[in-house]
């Protein structure tokens, strides 16, 4: 789901010429979907995906684009994403049982 959503910000992006600045513009690229349909928030805080396992957030920073997915019963089994969209850069990292993912280096 990490990586659809990068997928999404960038092909936003390309089809509009601007940033998305919120869930809601994602939604009118591809659905970002809670268990209550599309996550419609105008603003990229905090969302459960559907099916509940994860919550996922995105900070903004000018043309990078921070995608964090967490589990509160399985806290290092999270997942952190990057895509800077001046540069092309795109990662994304993984945690395990043991270990929690680290924000990769997209700048």
């Amino acid at each position: 789901m990490v990586s659809q959503v990068k997928t999404t910000i960038a092909t936003y992006a390309d089809e509009f010429g601007l940033l998305p600045t919120s869930w809601d513009d994602l939604n009118d690229i591809n659905a970002v979907m809670t268990d209550n349909g599309p996550a419609t928030q105008t603003n990229f805080e905090e969302i459960t995906l559907a099916g509940g396992f994860y919550k996922t957030s995105i900070v903004q920073t000018g043309n990078l684009f921070t995608v964090v997915a967490t589990n509160n019963n399985a806290p290092k089994l999270n997942i952190v994403a990057c895509l800077n969209l001046t540069n092309g850069a795109s990662a994304i990292n993984k945690g395990n049982a043991s270990t929690a993912a680290t924000t990769p280096n997209c700048g």
